[in-house]
């Protein structure tokens, strides 16, 4: 009796190793639908998703039955799988969903409070560069309306009196 009842025991909990399983699909589809990432990554992403459930379906089972895979334990696997994506997944996804934007908006909403003390920093140490750069914007630009009036006056005087300020101010 003993016997029966610790295989009874292996088969409920590889029904809830399925059910464990649909509810790693769902976070995978959940990611998936939340990230959107780039469609050449899906293999990486399957790959991963395999390694991640197999490798769990295998500690479970060594754990709980030493290693000892019987039908039954595929079968019960099977059962709570569809028995999850059936009567769960719905729900549970949406609700992933929303977790996801909720945290995203969370992070999000927690970055912009933690940048606020360097957004005050900026603002203090670039005020003083701000404001010399604009004097100096204005006082170029006086500069050269000054130059062009005096290119413009200086084309008024004669050629000779030019050439000798030349030869005065440019010395080779």
């Amino acid at each position: 009796m003993e016997f029966l009842a610790l295989q009874v025991v292996n088969f409920l909990l590889s029904i809830a190793i399925g059910v464990f399983i649909g509810l790693l699909f769902d976070v995978y589809r959940g990611l998936w639908k939340r990230l959107s990432p780039p469609r050449i990554t899906r293999p990486l992403w399957d790959i991963t998703w395999w390694v991640m459930v197999t490798g769990f379906v295998f500690v479970v089972l060594l754990w709980c039955n030493w290693g000892e895979v019987r039908f039954y334990l595929f079968l019960g696997q099977i059962i709570g799988l569809v028995f999850y994506l059936k009567k769960m997944s719905r729900t549970f996804l949406r609700f992933f969903l929303k977790f996801l934007f909720w945290t995203e908006n969370f992070l999000k909403t927690c970055f912009r409070i933690g940048l606020i003390p360097f957004k005050i920093l900026k603002r203090i140490i670039f005020l003083p560069f701000a404001c010399v750069s604009i004097l100096l914007f204005h006082i170029m630009g006086f500069l050269k309306k000054f130059l062009i009036l005096l290119k413009r006056l200086t084309w008024a005087l004669p050629k000779k009196m030019v050439k000798r300020w030349r030869k005065f101010f440019w010395k080779k």
